[in-house]
């Protein structure tokens, strides 16, 4: 699997969008979706809060691209996931960016400097624009044996019976 980067809210200012003013939603239905979310990520072990604030993820992707190129975008990824989604941070921030890029082995300066630059953005951009070429306007989003395009938070079970599927029309078969 090759992590892609991209931006879902590119319009987002660096200081963040409280979450309720950007999908001007029903109060409780967003309690609802909320609820929904961490009850699964429950099921599979994971803990998630709901963040606050969306965040503009740019300088994020940037680190995360820095990293790639230096054998540590596994450690950078999981560590941008667990301060957005587990600890409600702004991927923007640099201070976030600093520790990350610090716990990560990545020497920080180093990091923030190639931020600060846009080094990376080339690829960013090329991302988003294969993601749009590709019909995704969402996270996650996958696309299998280079065919198939499956968008969303979707349930395990869907998942694996997709796969399934996908695997036997490969094989040539139809059971699934």
């Amino acid at each position: 699997m090759t992590w892609l980067p991209y931006e879902l809210h590119p319009e987002t200012p660096v200081e963040g969008r409280p979450r309720g003013e950007y999908f001007r939603r029903d109060p409780e239905q967003a309690r609802q979706a909320q609820e929904y979310l961490q009850s699964r990520a429950r099921e599979l072990g994971l803990e998630m809060n709901t963040p606050p604030v969306i965040a503009n993820s740019r300088r994020a992707l940037l680190l995360a691209e820095y990293a790639r190129d230096h054998d540590r975008f596994d450690a950078v990824n999981r560590a941008l996931f667990a301060a957005y989604w587990v600890d409600g941070r702004n991927l923007a921030d640099e201070a976030v960016l600093r520790e990350i890029a610090a716990g990560a082995g990545l020497d920080a300066d180093e990091a923030l400097a190639a931020v600060e630059r846009g080094d990376g953005g080339e690829r960013v951009s090329a991302a988003m624009a294969e993601a749009a070429g590709a019909g995704i306007t969402g996270t996650p989003s996958f696309i299998v044996a280079d065919r198939y395009l499956i968008v969303g938070a979707q349930p395990y079970e869907w998942m694996l019976q997709a796969m399934q599927q996908i695997a036997a029309e490969a094989a040539g078969t139809d059971e699934g």
